[in-house]
């Protein structure tokens, strides 16, 4: 058994794929398990990474494997804030991180059509440059999502994305116009890992907060990067639950 487990694991050269071929999972111990009467601890570099970029060179850890003793579980597991940063940047080279808000995938009360008329309250203009209920397909790109921290004896992690999104109006079929494309900046979030039965981990969005807007293009005039940031903010539990659901 020792003897093909050992030729398993010199065979993925210390990385394994995860999610998509092109994602990468650095699985090298840089130290030796750690074995007492009753545990066994192991640390394991976990640093996950784009093939076609390559590993990184340089990422100082906290001290691991790490017990705690004062818990009574019998399986522990600490995972760092720089496996967290580095397996959201992977995935965003990987994926792309693009998509289109889509109705049909959204629980009552929330699977309606975007229109110009649900628009013009936080992007005033709308109407008057477009008409009343005409269809808006909205486009986002998550530019990045990471900068994990941890509070001591809280339940979840604090993070920061950047998000891209464009306002598609539908004058006619095959006829869609760009509207309006904004850059979110700096949306912090309250991150929760949760734990399934079978052992999987699901990650959920607690909070949405953003603090800068900027308009990149406005075809329905002058927009306010303030209003904007106010009135998404208003809306944070419409984000939070749209955001979960997409996650």
């Amino acid at each position: 058994m020792p003897t093909a487990v050992n030729a398993v694991i010199a065979g993925t050269n210390g990385s394994l794929s995860f999610i998509d071929p092109m994602q990468m999972v650095n699985i090298i111990t840089a130290a030796k398990p750690q074995i007492s009467l009753d545990s066994i601890s192991l640390g394991i570099k976990g640093l996950f990474f784009d093939k076609r970029i390559g590993d990184y060179e340089r990422v100082r850890f906290p001290p691991m494997p790490y017990k705690n003793a004062t818990h009574l579980d019998t399986l522990q597991l600490h995972i760092s804030m720089q496996s967290l940063d580095s397996f959201f940047e992977s995935y965003l080279d990987v994926k792309d991180g693009q998509g289109w808000y889509n109705e049909t995938q959204l629980p009552h009360p929330l699977d309606f059509t975007l229109t110009t008329q649900d628009l013009n309250i936080m992007l005033p203009g709308m109407v008057s440059t477009y008409g009343k209920n005409k269809q808006v397909k909205l486009e986002y790109k998550v530019e990045d999502f990471g900068d994990f921290r941890s509070r001591f004896a809280k339940p979840y992690m604090i993070a920061t994305a950047t998000v891209n999104l464009r306002f598609w109006v539908v004058n006619a079929p095959s006829d869609e116009e760009l509207a309006v494309e904004l850059n979110l900046y700096n949306i912090t979030n309250k991150v929760f890992l949760n734990e399934k039965p079978d052992l999987r981990m699901s990650l959920m969005i607690g909070e949405f907060r953003l603090h800068g807007v900027e308009v990149v293009e406005s075809r329905i005039g002058m927009l306010n990067p303030n209003t904007i940031r106010l009135k998404l903010n208003t809306v944070n539990s419409v984000i939070v639950t749209l955001t979960n659901i997409i996650l």
